[in-house]
């Protein structure tokens, strides 16, 4: 599997946002640039992305900043990389799609390529930012 630089900006920023879910705190996308070496520009569009996928919400002015819609234990790591890569997440098109590919039909890889979707997203959906920030 190889996560795009967005999915990994992304999960980071998800991690960090997590950690202040249960105080008073918002979290300032100055301070996750800051923290994790996250180009502005860029983290704001991503932020822009998880928020449209109703993983998080905004508050604007001087105290406000990003929070998660739900508890850290209800979003799985699959939620946050699915709202950033879609159906990218393995990059082996032809399991979708078997229209992609002409041999499709008579590949014995996509056999393979298919159960490793399935366990990929197995794992990531048992994940959640809870646990990576007790971890």
């Amino acid at each position: 599997m190889k996560l795009s630089t967005k999915c990994r900006y992304g999960a980071r920023a998800m991690v960090e946002i997590a950690r202040n879910h249960l105080s008073d705190v918002f979290t300032k996308r100055k301070d996750i640039t800051e923290k994790h070496g996250i180009p502005a520009s860029y983290l704001e569009n991503i932020l822009l992305d998880l928020r449209n996928a109703g993983l998080l919400y905004t508050v604007r002015g001087p105290r406000g900043g990003f929070k998660l819609t739900k508890s850290p234990d209800e979003i799985m790591i699959y939620d946050v990389l699915f709202a950033l890569c879609g159906n990218d997440l393995l990059n082996v098109n032809c399991v979708e799609n078997q229209d992609i590919c002409e041999r499709s039909d008579t590949c014995i890889m996509r056999k393979v390529w298919k159960k490793m979707q399935i366990a990929q997203d197995k794992v990531l959906k048992e994940i959640s930012l809870q646990t990576l920030i007790e971890e």
